[in-house]
């Protein structure tokens, strides 16, 4: 938080990440696939000016990182 400056908007900044990870921690999710579920989730779900084309491309992100794991 340091490194953005004051002031911080905590949702982006921490809280998105830190529920994130508690819920994979529960799951079992492994750390080297976190990242990329994260990234594919929220490209998904991020409003407004999602288009279909964001959402078809989540979604096969979504599917390849389900698959590597």
């Amino acid at each position: 938080m340091q490194q953005a400056g004051s002031p911080v908007d905590l949702l982006p900044a921490f809280c998105i990440s830190f529920a994130f990870n508690v819920h994979c921690d529960v799951l079992g999710v492994p750390e080297q696939f976190r990242d990329a579920l994260q990234y594919w989730s929220l490209r998904r779900s991020r409003q407004p000016g999602v288009t279909v084309q964001h959402v078809h491309d989540a979604e096969i992100g979504l599917q390849c990182v389900v698959a590597d794991a």
